[in-house]
C-alpha cells in the first residue's frame, strides 16, 4: 500500500541529522528552554517511530493486508496509544491540533493497533493532517509525545471495501518525563518568516451563490511560523463580494473576485484565490427512498421517506410530501414519514420548494401484518456459559427485521441444572450444569428460538497485576498514588481485592480503594488481596521520594490560532499561558490588564471582553517565588464596516431597532433592493424598495443572527442584525 520505499539507513541518518540541528538551535538560543525534541521525516511510511533517535524503534510500524497501516509495540508494557476498542481491535483517536495528550488519556495496553480500523472504515479524517497520541518508556521513565499522519484513500482492500493508506509527516514528544504535550507542538527558535500563503474555499469550494458565505482558510508555510495570521481582503471582479476579519466572505453580484490573503508579519507574502459567484441554483431532480431502503410498510405502521436533491448545492433543499392512494391507502406528514392504512399500493410524491416544479416519487407497497418466520437467541457477548448466583443477558435477532411484532416471551427449561430468567431476558444461575433457554415469538406464529447455557461454578482469581495509576512506580512524600489491581481470569466470579502496604526504607498507608499516601522516603510494597479466598495476591514496590519545590522558569502568553485583535462589539478573547517547565510545583497565574489607547476587562481565568476601541496591554504573573511575568499588546477595534459606499456626508442609512422583535425600519433615499441571509448564506427575505421609512416583517424568523444587505444601483452595505 505504500508509495514511497521504504530505505531504513537513508530514513534513521536523516532524522538524527534533522534532531541534531534542531537541538544545537535549541541550545543556541537558550533562553527560550525548548523542551520539545522534534523530528521531521519524509511524508510516507518509515519502518517505525524512534523519538529519541537511540536506533530503537518505540513503535513499529507494519502494513496491516491491504486494510491499512497498524502500529506494533509488544516491547514494553508502557509504550500505549491513545485509543479506543472497536470490534477487539484498537483504533487510535482522531486527536486535532493542540489537544492535550498526559496521563488522564484513554492510553490502550500494550500489542498493537490499526490506525484506519476494519473492512474499510477509517478512523481519522480523511485527507487532513491528524495526531496520534503516544505514550512510550525510556530508561524507565515515562514520556508523552504526537505522530503526525494524514489518511487517504488508496484503492480496494481484499473483500472490496475501500482501502486506506496512512501518511506519516513528523513527530516530537516532551523530554521532561510525566510531562503532557499538546499535539503538533514543536519547539520554537527565534521568529521564522511566512514563506507561502495557500488559500482555499472551506470544502475546496471555489463557487458562492449570490447573497450566501463561504468560509476562506489560509494555510501558512512553514507550518511554524511564528506569526500565522493573515490580513483578508477581496478585489471585485466582474462580480463583487465582502470578505470579513476572520475570512467569510459573502457573495453580492454574479461574476468573480479574488480573495487575498496578506501575511501579518511583515513578510509582505500573500496567497489568492479566484472565486466565483453565482444566481441561485435551482433543483435538477430528486431521488426518493424509504429509510433503509424498504419501499414496504405495514398496515397501521410508518416508515419514513428520504428526499435526495440534485444538485447537492441547491439554494433551496426543501420538499413538499404528498401521497397519492393507489390500491391501497396511507398519509404522509410534513417531515415525509409516511402512515400506512390499507393494504395495496400508493405513490409518494416530494415536490421542490424553489418553484422549478421538480418532483420525485416512488410506489410504496402497503403490506398486511408481517409474521416472525425465525428467533436466534444468544447470550450478552456470545456468552453461552454463566457461573452460579451470577446474572446473562439473554439476546433475540428476530426475523424478517421488518416482522410487525419484535416481541418475545422468555422461559427456561432445567436440565443438569437450574436457572431463572426474567421478562426482559435476564439469566440467573442457580444450580451447576445445562438449561435451555427458550424465546417465543408473540405474534401467534408459534415460532420458538432457543440455546443451551452451561451453569458453572464460581471461578476463582487467578492472577494479580498491582500498577500506579500512569504505569508511575514513585509518589512525593505527602502526596498520594492511585493503585491499580487487573484481575485474571477476566470473567472470576469475584473481582474485589483488599488493600495493604508494608513499609520497607520508608513509610505509607493505603486505603480500601487503593489511594497510596507517602509519608516518608524510602521503598514500600503495596499488596492487592483477592476477596474470594484463593489466596492470590498482586504486589508492587513503590518508592516514596522527597518534595521538590520546582520553580516556573518561563512564560508566555498565547491566544487562539495568534489571534492579537478583537472586532466583535463587547467581543472576547481567551489568554493562554504557556508555562515552562511542565512540572513546575505551582502553575496558578495571576491575569490583570492595563488600559492603553483601548480599554477591556479580564477574567481569573484570562478571558479579555473588549470595552472600547485602541490597545491593552494583557500581563500574567507568576504565582510561585520566581516573580516572572509576561506581556502580550492586543488591538481592539469594534467599528462597523460599510462595505462599498463611499463615505458620502449627504448619504445616511438608519437601521433600528437592532436587536428586533419582529420588525425591522430601514431609512434611506438611496436603497433600492433589502435582502435578509441566515448564517448558513440561505435568503430568508428580499424585497425592492420605492419608498423611503420601508418596514420589514421578520416575524417568521427563528431567533438569531441574520445579515441585512442593502444595494443601491452601484453600491452596497452591509450590517449584522440580531432577532431576539
Amino acid at each position: 500500500m505504500s508509495r514511497i520505499k521504504r530505505n531504513q539507513t537513508n530514513y534513521k541518518e536523516m532524522n538524527k541529522l534533522k534532531t541534531t540541528l534542531l537541538l544545537l538551535s535549541i541550545i543556541m538560543f537558550g533562553s527560550l528552554q525548548a523542551t520539545i525534541i522534534y523530528t521531521d521525516i519524509p511524508d510516507g511510511q518509515p519502518m517505525g517511530i524512534d523519538f529519541n533517535q537511540d536506533g530503537t524503534m518505540e513503535f513499529d510500524i507494519m502494513d496491516n493486508m491491504g486494510i491499512g497501516d497498524g502500529l506494533n509495540y509488544w516491547a514494553n508494557a508502557n509504550n500505549n496509544i491513545y485509543a479506543i476498542d472497536a470490534a477487539n481491535w484498537d483504533v487510535p483517536l482522531d486527536l486535532e491540533l493542540n489537544d492535550v495528550i498526559d496521563a488522564n488519556g484513554n492510553w490502550d495496553g500494550a500489542g498493537d493497533a490499526a490506525v484506519v480500523g476494519w473492512g474499510g472504515a477509517p478512523a481519522f479524517t480523511i485527507g487532513v493532517d491528524r495526531y496520534l497520541g503516544m505514550k512510550f518508556d525510556l530508561g524507565g521513565n515515562i514520556y508523552y509525545g504526537w505522530v503526525r499522519v494524514e489518511v487517504i484513500q488508496n484503492g480496494l482492500d481484499p473483500w472490496g471495501d475501500p482501502a486506506y493508506e496512512v501518511i506519516y509527516k513528523d513527530y516530537a514528544y516532551e523530554d521532561v518525563a510525566n510531562t503532557a504535550i499538546l499535539a503538533g507542538a514543536i519547539p520554537v527558535v527565534g521568529n521564522v518568516d511566512v514563506t507561502g500563503v495557500t488559500v482555499t474555499g472551506q470544502g475546496g469550494v471555489t463557487t458562492i451563490v449570490e447573497a450566501s458565505t463561504l468560509q476562506m482558510v489560509a494555510a501558512i508555510l512553514p507550518a511554524n511560523a511564528t506569526d500565522q495570521t493573515v490580513t483578508w481582503s477581496v478585489t471585485n471582479g466582474t462580480g463583487t463580494a465582502t470578505i470579513n476579519a476572520a475570512g467569510l466572505l459573502i457573495g453580492l453580484t454574479q461574476g468573480t473576485v479574488t480573495v487575498i490573503a496578506t501575511a501579518n508579519d511583515g513578510s509582505g507574502v500573500t496567497g489568492q484565490l479566484v472565486i466565483t459567484i453565482t444566481g441561485p441554483i435551482d433543483v435538477t431532480g430528486i431521488t426518493i427512498t424509504g429509510q433503509g431502503g424498504l419501499t414496504t410498510v405495514a398496515e397501521t405502521s410508518t416508515l419514513q421517506m428520504v428526499a435526495a436533491i440534485l444538485p447537492a448545492n441547491a439554494a433551496d433543499q426543501t420538499v413538499t410530501w404528498s401521497v397519492t392512494n393507489g390500491t391501497g391507502t396511507a398519509t404522509i406528514n410534513a417531515t415525509g414519514l409516511l402512515s400506512g392504512l390499507t393494504q395495496g399500493t400508493v405513490t409518494v410524491i416530494a415536490t421542490a420548494n424553489d418553484g422549478s416544479g421538480i418532483t420525485g416519487q416512488l410506489v410504496i407497497t402497503i403490506t398486511g401484518p408481517i409474521d416472525v418466520t425465525g428467533i436466534t437467541v444468544t447470550g450478552q457477548g456470545g456468552l453461552t456459559t454463566v457461573a452460579e448466583a451470577s446474572t446473562l443477558q439473554m439476546l433475540a435477532a428476530i426475523l424478517p427485521a421488518n416482522a410487525t411484532d419484535q416481541t418475545v416471551t422468555w422461559s427456561v427449561t432445567n436440565g443438569t441444572g437450574t436457572a431463572t430468567i426474567s421478562a426482559t431476558g435476564l439469566l440467573s444461575g442457580l444450580t451447576q450444569g445445562t438449561v435451555t433457554v427458550m424465546a417465543t415469538a408473540n405474534d401467534g406464529s408459534g415460532i420458538v428460538g432457543q440455546l443451551v447455557i452451561t451453569i458453572t461454578g464460581p471461578i476463582d482469581v487467578a492472577e494479580i497485576t498491582v500498577t500506579g495509576q500512569g504505569g508511575l512506580t514513585t509518589v512525593a512524600e505527602a502526596s498520594t498514588l492511585q493503585m491499580l489491581a487487573a484481575i485474571l481470569p477476566a470473567n472470576a466470579t469475584d473481582q474485589t481485592v483488599t488493600w495493604s502496604v508494608t513499609n520497607g526504607t520508608g513509610t505509607a498507608t493505603i486505603n480500601a480503594t487503593g489511594l497510596l499516601s507517602g509519608l516518608t522516603q524510602g521503598t514500600v510494597t503495596v499488596i492487592a488481596t483477592a476477596n474470594d479466598g484463593s489466596g492470590i495476591t498482586g504486589q508492587l514496590v513503590i518508592t516514596v521520594t522527597g518534595t521538590q519545590n520546582v520553580l516556573i522558569q518561563n512564560l508566555t502568553i498565547l491566544t487562539p490560532n495568534g489571534q492579537d485583535i478583537i472586532t466583535d462589539i463587547n467581543g472576547t478573547l481567551q489568554m493562554i499561558v504557556s508555562i515552562y517547565p511542565g512540572n513546575a510545583t505551582n502553575q496558578t497565574v495571576t491575569w490583570e490588564v492595563v488600559n492603553q489607547t483601548g480599554a477591556a476587562t479580564i477574567s481569573a481565568s484570562g478571558l479579555l471582553t473588549a470595552v472600547s476601541n485602541g490597545t491593552v496591554l494583557v500581563k500574567v504573573s507568576a504565582n510561585d517565588a520566581s516573580g516572572l511575568t509576561a506581556e502580550k499588546v492586543i488591538t481592539i477595534n469594534m467599528e462597523e464596516e460599510v462595505n462599498g459606499i463611499d463615505n458620502e456626508e449627504d448619504f445616511i442609512i438608519n437601521v433600528y431597532p437592532n436587536p428586533f422583535t419582529n420588525q425591522i425600519t430601514v431609512n434611506s433615499s438611496m436603497i433600492d433592493l433589502i435582502t435578509v441571509v441566515d448564517l448558513s448564506g440561505k435568503i430568508v427575505y428580499k424585497e425592492k424598495v420605492e419608498h423611503n421609512g420601508f418596514l420589514i416583517d421578520l416575524n417568521y424568523l427563528e431567533v438569531g443572527i441574520y445579515m441585512l444587505i442593502l444595494q443601491t444601483e452601484e453600491n452596497y452595505y452591509t450590517q449584522k442584525v440580531i432577532k431576539k
